[in-house]
């Protein structure tokens, strides 16, 4: 995950685009009690979220349509999901950083 962190900070912002697949993985990594595993997801979300332009319809268009159907357990929201973070000393510091990002996007209705 780590190699991965590395090739979404260096990547060109509009390539980013690309790499829904890595998105979604990381996202159902989320679903493990491995904090260790925990943090590297969210570093590697982490700079998704931050360096693509989510007010943008067609990056929310693409990443919706690229979500995996069937989630087991349910998929329930990236934010939820992240919020587990929270409970541990060790993945908290990851957590905030990235739920603080969440409360700088635009929320289109």
């Amino acid at each position: 995950l780590q190699t991965l962190r590395s090739l979404v900070e260096t990547m060109e912002s509009n390539k980013l685009i690309l790499l829904t697949n890595l998105f979604w993985g990381c996202v159902a990594v989320l679903h493990l009690d491995y904090e260790e595993v925990f943090n590297h997801s969210l570093a590697v979300i982490n700079p998704l979220i931050e360096r693509l332009n989510w007010n943008d319809r067609a990056v929310q268009n693409i990443f919706v349509a690229s979500a995996p159907k069937e989630w087991n357990p349910p998929y329930v929201g990236l934010q939820l999901m992240v919020l587990k973070g929270l409970m541990s000393a060790i993945t908290e510091p990851a957590t905030v950083e990235l739920l603080s990002r969440f409360t700088l996007l635009t929320c289109h209705t």
